[in-house]
Parts: structure tokens; C-alpha cells; sequence
């Protein structure tokens, strides 16, 4: 029969557990292998998100429960939200916003403002692409 002691650690792990998972979405997402859109971003924030709930029933502190139940209910308005996109026939949130003409805009804007030096293919930051038959500023 285990302890009070391997008990506290058991819920200690659980907790690491979930800040690991909530570290590993963020550097998915961050170097591109998670969409934020993606149900596989909202599942694993909200069992990120569980874990450290769970581990707080035995360290409570009543603003990171509530951080984590807001987080657990948004990722699961997420997951919702896609499978009715795709239960409708929409697969993703509407226009591609790679090719959107607003996109297009701004990344020439932006390449406008640095006097041309901005690379083609990306703006700085938003990651977004632009089409091949965007005008040129500068050369």
C-alpha cells in the first residue's frame, strides 16, 4: 500500500507531465509541425491542461485551476468547432489564408516599408506566403 509520500509524487509527476506536454505543443506549433487550428493542438492542451489539473488536487491554487479549466474548455470548443467544419465540408476555417488578396497586401507593404530587403516568400513573423505572381518592389 503506497504512502502519503508516493502518493504526493505520483500527482507531482502527473503535473510535470502536463507542463512537458504544454511545452512540446508550444514548440510543435512554433516550429510548424501543429496547426493552431488543428485537433491535435487542442487535444494535447487539454490534456496538457487535465494534468496539471489533477496535480493540483493535492497543491491547490485557485488561479491556476482556473487557468486550467479555461484552458480545457476553450480546447474543447476547438476540437468541436473542427469536427462541425468537417462534419459541414469545410476542412479548415474557410478561405486559405496562404492566398488570401489581404495577405498579399500586407506582405508587399511590409517589403515596401523595409525598402525591398524583406525575403519574397515570407513576411517577418507571420510566416505567411505569398503567390508566386505578387509584384516585385525594388528589383
Amino acid at each position: 500500500m503506497p504512502n502519503d509520500y508516493t502518493i504526493l509524487v505520483m500527482f507531482e509527476l502527473v503535473g510535470m507531465a502536463g507542463f512537458s506536454l504544454y511545452v512540446m505543443t508550444y514548440g510543435l506549433l512554433t516550429f510548424g509541425v501543429l496547426r493552431g487550428h488543428s485537433v491535435a493542438y487542442f487535444a494535447l492542451n487539454l490534456l496538457a491542461a487535465a494534468c496539471v489539473l489533477i496535480s493540483l488536487s493535492v497543491s491547490f491554487n485557485l488561479a491556476s485551476a482556473l487557468t486550467q479549466i479555461f484552458w480545457i474548455s476553450m480546447s474543447m470548443i476547438g476540437i468541436t468547432a473542427q469536427i462541425m467544419r468537417a462534419l459541414n465540408g469545410r476542412n479548415g476555417q474557410g478561405p486559405d489564408p496562404v492566398y488570401s488578396p489581404a495577405a498579399v497586401v500586407r506582405t508587399i507593404s511590409m517589403r515596401a516599408a523595409f525598402g525591398g530587403c524583406v525575403p519574397r516568400n515570407l513576411s517577418p513573423g507571420s510566416g505567411i506566403r505569398v503567390k508566386k505572381t505578387a509584384p516585385r518592389n525594388g528589383s
